[in-house]
């Protein structure tokens, strides 16, 4: 049966593909949080077989209010989780990643936000290790405030996690049909139209949110699709970036190689080690490029990738030792 929009407040939606377990824990860390509070639960599973319908079964007998959409082909992670936006009933949406938790009481201080009806909330998350044991970062989106736009433009790159951004549902609905889809980052590209563009109003939640799962040493998820994933991200940027001023737009860019650093050489490295980086994509994104970088990402492209996992490792094992 419909859920009409002025019942609930808040969709908290799982785009999901073949990971369960990351499932049920992401569900569990928020079970007790939700219970008492008018919210739904959407599971949008791209798994052809319906692999995580059991955990949607589940959740339901636990209580919490489940709603379960089987995609009827694989939509990819991008259009899956704009298809949780789009399929939200209430008047916001908060998509998580299946194999992410949530902070105890998130849901609660969340839907206290939304009650003075910001265009977008954003939310604050810290990078946790694989095993969830060990936070890898400080808050990610400390150094921002609603009141500088310099701030904005330096940390949206971080707004590229999805469990970073609650929208309302008709923001989304005024700018998804634009946007490009197949960039990884089709949220990203409406979050920019409506904030650096036509400057809608938000909110920062400056508490932690969400606890994102975050690449370990022995990663095996999406990050075979670093490279992509980086091209991607400029291909979202592109869909408003035009229209920003000079400065602005520099500023955007500039920034955004705190994450993306396909011309480093200990970056290509690593995802040599991940098996994400070869020959093969060497030649898809490097052979035709100036000589310097091609001739860095060449060299990296031939490393044995035994010998890169494991100084990869070395570097994590020292890394958490300082942290």
């Amino acid at each position: 049966m419909p859920v009409e929009s002025n019942q609930k407040l808040l969709t908290l939606a799982f785009p999901c593909y073949r990971r369960p377990e990351l499932l049920r824990g992401a569900i569990s860390s928020v079970a007790d949080d939700v219970a008492g509070n008018e919210l739904e639960i959407l599971i949008c599973d791209d798994s052809h077989d319906r692999l995580n319908e059991p955990i949607a079964e589940e959740a339901s007998r636990n209580g919490l209010n489940v709603r379960y959409v089987h995609n009827s082909t694989n939509l990819g992670i991008d259009a899956n989780i704009k298809q949780c936006f789009d399929l939200a009933q209430t008047d916001y949406c908060w998509t998580v990643g299946e194999d992410d938790r949530l902070s105890p009481g998130a849901v609660s201080r969340a839907l206290d936000q939304l009650g003075a009806r910001p265009d977008i909330l954003i939310t604050n998350y810290v990078y946790v290790s694989d095993d969830y044991a060990r936070v890898l970062s400080r808050p990610l989106l400390s150094d921002l405030t609603t009141a500088d736009r310099r701030a904005l433009l330096t940390n949206f790159y971080l707004l590229g996690f999805i469990g970073a951004s609650i929208i309302r549902t008709e923001v989304w609905k005024r700018y998804t049909d634009q946007a490009p889809v197949g960039t990884y980052f089709h949220h990203l590209s409406v979050i920019g139209e409506a904030l650096l563009v036509d400057q809608l109003n938000y909110k920062i939640d400056n508490d932690v949110s969400v606890y994102n799962r975050s690449e370990g040493a022995t990663s095996t998820s999406w990050v075979d699709q670093s490279l992509a994933v980086h091209f991607g991200y400029y291909q979202a940027l592109d869909h408003f970036d035009g229209r920003l001023g000079p400065g602005d737009r520099n500023l955007l860019h500039r920034s955004s190689s705190k994450l993306f650093r396909p011309y480093s050489g200990l970056w290509l490295l690593s995802k040599r080690a991940d098996g994400a980086f070869d020959r093969q994509r060497y030649r898809e994104f490097f052979e035709n490029g100036p000589t310097g970088r091609s001739f860095v990402a060449n060299a990296v492209s031939r490393v044995p990738q035994r010998l890169a996992l494991t100084l990869k490792r070395a570097y994590f094992k020292v890394r958490s030792r300082s942290l």
